[in-house]
């Protein structure tokens, strides 16, 4: 019978070119697990996303349901939701196309934000209440509703197209006011029109239908259903209406000097409330009409009533909310949420808000230009402090730790991002703003800045080499070249060339050709040997030097790439990208304002390779690996290309040492050198049967997981799950010829990444096997497999008789025979599929009748039964269970460490009970172990290994050899 499963997969069997809402009925109609919320969630709001038609006009030529299928690779990234992330990763291998394998994001870390979307018709000019959802008007004179479900819908069109400036709601109905004294309304038959034309209307309030707005030069007007407008009414204050309020009918206003009235309408005159005590910038009315929130113009105090509530810097912006809380934003991109007399939250919005609204108990909608963004104030959780206010002004990537980069920002931060996106607070430090360059060099950085030149090693204090402005670095042949006004340099002195005005750009190629442009785009190319040739460029921008002194170049107005000399025409992008660097022969990453795209130019044409649709404005890339950074967000990429080896389960390791240290490889990549002084600590941990010991022993393996999946383990995963979001993966380790007895001691099992479970308790679990390579055939598996059990004769080992009991019951109902009735000391001749050994152990023997006998003894003894499964329960047993593989012993599982036959049973029955069944001996393997840990055996996890033999299919029983 086959296991429901987690998620649904329609592409397995089907088109990966997903029929959406059949899905998402799908996933309405059982909405019993999380995931399925999450997933039906993330897909709603991809949809969103998708529907700004401009960004998918700049990748016409890609498969909307790829970048679909990328935009909820991208959510679940920033959500955090590991299930929905493989999920779009197994869709996006089914598609079978490159694509950017999101790995990192910086956004959202707070868990507030639940949706956005960007507006088709200008930007956002004016936001309102309506209903569950929000009312926005925008600089084309578009009133449009962003509701519940994520769509944007028109509502209507302001007059000649005049831009929105206020707009307000009262239940259903929408009154808009803007420029030329507009109105228009929507969800109102009988509302008002324009009145005559005058000065732009820029305040609006509406209740019980009547309106109430006051233009830019401090007049008031009032409509109401059964009289129609009034006539102007000269202001009580001086300067624009700043914010109204309708009180019983009546008009209450607030103007730019300060001063508050109300129009008595019987007596056409105005009735003074209030003076502020100066002139103000911005003021809002709670929603009663009652309480009056206000900012005096350039102060940082925001006022309620004329008392002083809270301070922010460069507050612009003011809203309440329903039951009375105050949202107050300012320069600083934060967003002050809270009673007027009570504790506040705060919102890292990552850019400047333009309008703000409260909708509902627990959401904020904010507006920047197109994009509109929901907070869902329920959720609990921190801000992320890092980069507010503070753009990032150049990106660096290096070899040193794949997907990680360096973060150069306008202040002067530097900040580096491991391979997983986590930020380093630990060796952030600061130079002289502005930065102006990073590039790598050896384990560290060289920064560019306007104030001079840094050699920067994460973890020491940067040291200045140079001083004055520094527009660019590089590394040339290993040795620190910079740009310094018009001079290019060495580090260490010697004068490269110079060239007529301050220098732009300086690029390297990798067999020292030198390309330097400077600001009026005058080109030189310096040879590794030191042959100069120049050329005007004039316009164009120097993207890359290329081995043997050639360049790629961008030429403007209509970015064309542009190689020289030129071995074939320009090709002409689509879309004009803000920043264009190459990666790879041919390929080059654009940052664009509605993406990120990896494209590839020939003779042909420019064809998009790989895109995402979330904006960018910087970008470096390195390897296969690319970090994209828009103001303050920071993103990173790697690009994966599926091929004929997707999904095919297994990922192969490779441990050898390099002196002392242990080396792995991961699949065909490069060899990965850990931490020694973590290995060193865990073979300690591991050796120590303490609580605290095999704890920190799990935190040391972590570490280590952490840098394997970094150096290529994450992506091996993406391509042994391939299509199948829940395939289990197999990590098949393999020990290099030579290897030292301590490497094979290392608790490898423990293997994770921090702060996840362990991989063979992950849904779908991850298992690891220790493979050895044999050159004999497989023994073939019977029909009938046949069991036996020894034991030695020591009374510590009596327990055995009551887990032989429980196994034989077992038994009964599976298709084990067993060979004898009770655990023996010796084997006799008969021949045994299955072995189980219970016995002391060392690492260099097996003591049976008081006798210790050699691994290479028990060994021979245990191969001649013509196993295909044999268990070691004996402590420290693992070297005999590598031994018994090479004498042709399918699978053998082994105890690494010290083994206590009382909590040890349930993996012995559980396994043998599901490999008998036909399951591959790792899951076997992985669900006993979960059953072992269970006991509450300190260190459990960490005791038991499993060795198989190289090529297996790690099914023993019930399938065929391979």
């Amino acid at each position: 019978m086959d296991t429901p499963r987690a998620l649904p997969a329609p592409w397995l069997g089907g088109t990966p070119d997903l029929d959406i809402e059949a899905l998402l009925r799908q996933l309405d109609a059982d909405r019993s697990t999380g995931d399925r919320r999450d997933l039906a969630l993330v897909l709603r709001y991809a949809a969103g996303r998708l529907a700004d038609a401009e960004s998918k006009i700049l990748f016409a030529r890609l498969p909307e349901h790829l970048l679909r299928a990328q935009l909820v690779l991208d959510i679940a990234i920033e959500w955090r939701i590991p299930t929905v992330e493989r999920w779009a990763v197994a869709w996006l291998e089914a598609i079978g196309r490159p694509y950017l394998r999101t790995r990192w994001s910086s956004r959202s870390r707070d868990g507030r934000e639940r949706r956005d979307r960007r507006t088709r018709d200008g930007d956002v000019t004016a936001v309102g209440r309506y209903g569950e959802g929000a009312v926005f008007g925008t600089a084309r004179g578009v009133i449009a509703s962003w509701s519940a479900d994520g769509e944007i819908r028109t509502l209507a069109c302001m007059p000649d197209g005049a831009q929105v400036l206020a707009l307000a709601s009262d239940g259903d109905r929408v009154v808009a006011v803007g420029e030329h004294c507009a109105v228009m309304t929507a969800g109102w038959p009988a509302g008002p029109s324009s009145p005559e034309r005058r000065a732009n209307l820029v305040a609006v309030a509406v209740a019980d239908g009547v309106v109430g707005c006051g233009d830019e030069e401090g007049m008031i007007r009032r409509w109401h259903g059964g009289s129609g407008w009034s006539k102007p009414i000269a202001g009580h204050g001086a300067g624009r209406v700043v914010a109204v309020t309708l009180r019983v009918g009546a008009v209450v206003a607030v103007w730019e000097d300060g001063s508050v009235a109300a129009l008595d309408e019987k007596r056409g005159a105005w009735v003074p409330e209030a003076s502020l005590g100066g002139p103000v910038s911005a003021a809002a009315w709670d929603d009663a009409g009652e309480r009056l929130a206000y900012i005096r113009t350039g102060e940082r105090l925001i006022r309620v009533d004329g008392r002083p509530i809270r301070s922010q810097p460069g507050p612009r912006l003011l809203a309440w909310s329903a039951d009375g809380r105050l949202a107050s934003s300012g320069t600083n991109h934060r967003i002050a949420v809270g009673p007027v007399d009570g504790p506040l939250g705060r919102l890292g919005t990552e850019e400047r808000t333009d309008a703000m609204v409260f909708v509902g108990r627990s959401s904020l909608v904010t507006a920047h230009r197109d994009h509109l963004v929901q907070w869902d104030l329920a959720l609990s959780g921190s801000e992320d402090p890092a980069l507010v206010n503070d753009p990032v002004s150049a990106i660096g990537l290096s070899g040193a730790d794949p997907g990680g980069a360096a973060i150069g920002t306008e202040s002067g931060r530097l900040i580096v991002h491991l391979g997983d996106g986590t930020a380093s607070t630990a060796t952030e430090t600061r130079v002289p703003p502005t930065i102006k360059g990073i590039a790598p060099y050896g384990r560290g950085w060289l920064v560019a800045t306007s104030r001079g030149a840094y050699e920067w090693n994460p973890g020491t204090p940067p040291r200045q080499f140079a001083a004055g402005l520094c527009n660019a670095v590089v590394t040339r042949l290993g040795r620190p070249v910079y740009a310094r006004g018009p001079d290019v340099r060495y580090a260490d002195g010697p004068r490269v060339t110079r060239m007529p005005a301050t220098i732009a750009r300086l690029r390297a190629a990798p067999d020292g050709t030198l390309a330097v442009q400077d600001v009026t785009g005058d080109l030189r190319i310096i040879t590794e040997d030191g042959r100069e040739r120049d050329m005007a460029a004039g316009a164009d921008e120097l993207i890359a030097a290329v081995p043997g002194g050639a360049l790629a170049l961008r030429r403007q107005p209509e970015t064309e790439i542009v190689h020289w000399p030129a071995p074939h025409r320009p090709a002409r992008l689509s879309a004009e990208p803000q920043q264009l660097v190459p990666w790879g022969t041919g390929e080059f990453v654009g940052a664009y304002e509605r993406g990120t795209a990896v494209i590839h130019a020939s003779p042909d044409g420019v064809t998009v390779v790989a895109a995402s649709l979330s904006t960018s404005r910087q970008v470096a890339a390195y390897g296969n690996h690319l970090v994209a950074a828009d103001g303050i967000r920071r993103t990173g990429y790697e690009l994966r290309r599926p091929g004929r080896d997707s999904g095919d389960g297994r990922v192969l390791l490779t441990a050898s040492t390099d002196g002392d240290a242990a080396v792995v490889r991961v699949a065909g990549g490069l060899p990965v050198r850990l931490d020694p002084a973590v290995v060193r600590t865990l073979r300690e941990r591991a050796g120590q049967d303490t609580l605290q010991a095999q704890s920190e022993a799990v935190g040391l393996a972590g570490d280590l997981g952490d840098a394997l999946w970094s150096a290529g383990l994450a992506a091996e995963f993406d391509r042994a799950r391939g299509d199948d979001p829940e395939r289990p993966v197999r990590l098949q380790l393999e020990f290099a010829d030579g290897a030292p007895d301590w490497l094979a001691d290392l608790p490898w099992e423990l293997l994770h990444r921090q702060y996840a479970p362990l991989m063979w308790f992950a849904e779908p679990p991850a298992t690891l096997v220790r493979v050895v390579p044999h050159e004999a055939a497989p023994i073939p598996a019977p029909a009938t497999p046949r069991l036996l059990v020894m034991r030695d004769s020591d009374r510590a080992l009596d327990p055995v008789g009551r887990a032989y009991e429980d196994i034989r019951r077992r038994t009964r109902s599976t298709t084990i025979r067993l060979v004898h009735g009770a655990p023996v000391r010796y084997p006799d001749d008969a021949q045994a599929d299955l072995v189980h050994l219970w016995a002391h152990a060392r690492p260099d023997g097996v003591r049976i009748g008081g006798v210790l006998h050699s691994n290479d003894a028990v060994a021979d003894t245990l191969a001649a039964q013509g196993p295909r499964l044999v268990v070691l329960v004996g402590c420290s047993s693992a070297a005999l269970a590598r031994l018994l593989v090479t004498r042709g012993v399918e699978a053998v599982v082994g105890m690494r460490a010290k083994v206590y036959n009382r909590t040890v049973v349930p993996l012995v029955e559980g396994l043998t009970t599901a490999v008998v069944r036909g399951e591959p001996v790792d899951r076997a393997f992985a669900a006993a172990l979960r059953q072992y840990v269970l006991t509450g055996q300190p260190g459990a996890a960490a005791v038991p290994v499993l060795y198989l033999r190289a090529g297996s299919s790690g099914v023993i029983f019930g399938g065929e050899p391979q």
